[in-house]
């Protein structure tokens, strides 16, 4: 049998000039994407409907970080999910925990990787390993989600479609926090790892180019940030006591990207952390040491007097549920036995304890 050459070589370049063109190629090689291949061949039970999810942090380098499961309905609680479905551990230190559609992204920090699984089974769908040191993701779009990291000085875009990092954002220190609003991204950027001059900034990035827009001054050392339903950024500082820089609160306007309020604390012998915002009443939470305190976003003057005191031995992380605002307080108890998390009513009165995993911190309803 004959073959025409030409004929074949022409069919091969129409074919490829019909491809979709690739945008983006991919920038880091070190990123590795383990799909699991049996997904959803056997049907698992939906177990995880409806239910409240717990990040267990766990103790560093003990591979010891899990997830566990509240079913308030049942006021029943299920350790170790992500374990017992899967068949293997999760990993060194959960950091963060985002929703996106049927599937929830779970960014375990000391164990350089993202873990996809689906909500309702908690099965693992895909495994994005080999990153450096990942924090806490936000997404642009359906295939598309910026992640931050401690020890690069990078904000990585991953695209799901792509399976690979399509861009590094550079940045002057490491990230946290991230939140997009409206087409820009707003993301924590900091130092401090052994470094004397300390700073802390606000990047407001470009969701189109991923340019910087714009870098806003913060007070240093921030502990932690909310989103109120004005789309307005709160972020709380700890400051640092032997260069006299105060503890602050301050609201950061996003429509004019300005610093519209500034709340300073007296002293440091307490530090005010675990900001919190309650969506329904406008209000913010924080604590010093295992006083609760609350305040509405319009308030003018710091509150001078706690909510309550909660039962907690270390408060390590402050949540308020959507529907009816009870608080959850997460205790890592002394930092190495098993955690609770204590449910108040809003006005403070005990309603549970659960019993979870090491080190619980955030909390996703």
């Amino acid at each position: 049998m004959k073959f025409n050459f030409s004929l074949i070589l022409l069919i091969l370049l129409v074919f490829s000039a019909c491809k979709k063109p690739n945008n983006f190629s991919c920038v880091d090689k070190n990123i590795q994407v383990l799909i699991n291949e049996t997904f959803e061949e056997n049907a698992k039970p939906e177990s995880f409907k409806n239910q409240i999810f717990i990040l267990n942090e766990g103790g560093f380098t003990n591979g010891n970080a899990s997830i566990s499961a509240y079913d308030i309905a049942t006021n029943t609680v299920t350790n170790n999910v992500f374990q017992n479905v899967n068949e293997y551990q999760l990993g060194d230190i959960v950091q963060s925990i985002s929703r996106k559609d049927d599937f929830l992204y779970i960014v375990v920090n000391n164990s350089q990787k993202i873990e996809i699984v689906k909500e309702t089974t908690f099965e693992s769908y895909k495994t994005i390993a080999g990153l450096s040191s990942p924090r806490y993701i936000s997404f642009q779009d359906e295939t598309k989600f910026l992640l931050t990291d401690l020890y690069e000085n990078n904000i990585k875009v991953l695209d799901n479609e792509q399976n690979c990092s399509v861009k590094n954002i550079i940045t002057e220190g490491w990230t946290e926090e991230i939140f997009k609003i409206g087409n820009f991204f707003w993301i924590i950027e900091r130092n401090g790892i052994g470094v004397e001059d300390k700073f802390a900034n606000l990047l407001k990035i470009n969701a189109a180019n991923y340019e910087i827009a714009q870098r806003i001054g913060i007070p240093v050392e921030p502990n932690s940030i909310v989103l109120d339903n004005d789309d307005n950024i709160w972020i709380l500082s700890s400051g640092i006591e032997n260069e006299n820089k105060a503890q602050q609160l301050i609201k950061v306007n996003t429509a004019t990207s300005q610093v519209e309020k500034t709340f300073t604390f007296s002293g440091f012998t307490d530090i005010a952390q675990n900001l919190a915002f309650n969506k329904n009443n406008n209000k913010l939470y924080y604590n010093k040491a295992n006083f609760i305190y609350s305040m509405p976003t319009s308030f003018q003057n710091l509150p001078t007097q706690a909510l309550f005191q909660s039962n907690a031995s270390i408060v390590y992380n402050i949540a308020i549920h959507p529907e009816n605002n009870d608080i959850y307080i997460s205790d890592a108890v002394d930092f190495v036995s098993q955690g609770k998390v204590l449910r108040y009513n809003s006005s403070g009165t005990l309603l549970d304890e659960l019993q979870v995993g090491f080190l619980p911190s955030k909390i996703l309803f």
